[in-house]
């Protein structure tokens, strides 16, 4: 996954100082590592697969607006809003959804945040 190999990069030693030096740029403070995605959702069959949902009929899938985010004390955020509604849901899940995609990205988002709390 992309947000892996970005932590991976972020990661080496030369780009260490770089990012510590961004990071910390006139005295800010990184409290938070997120990611903003369209993304579909749809009530899962039991038997579900990453990547049914692309191959279901347009019907079936609500196409949403998703922020993930992680902080610095690991706390997954998550703001979900419906294409066309103007309310958003607000959730703040003491794990990551079951969803092998939501794991993964709440996965990638905690790696950068450990690495910028690292530095």
């Amino acid at each position: 996954m992309i947000l892996h190999s970005l932590a991976d990069l972020l990661d080496s030693p030369t780009a260490r100082p770089k990012l510590h030096a961004w990071l910390n740029l006139g005295g800010r403070r990184c409290v938070a590592f997120a990611l903003v995605f369209e993304a579909w959702a749809a009530q899962r069959p039991q038997n579900y697969r990453h990547g049914d949902l692309a191959k279901a009929p347009p019907s079936t899938r609500i196409e949403t607006r998703l922020v993930a985010a992680v902080d610095l004390d690991g706390q997954l955020h998550q703001i979900l809003r419906v294409r066309g509604e103007r309310q958003a849901t607000v959730r703040r899940p003491s794990q990551p959804p079951p969803g092998i995609p939501d794991s993964r990205i709440a996965a990638s988002l905690d790696r950068l945040m450990a690495l910028a709390r690292a530095l």
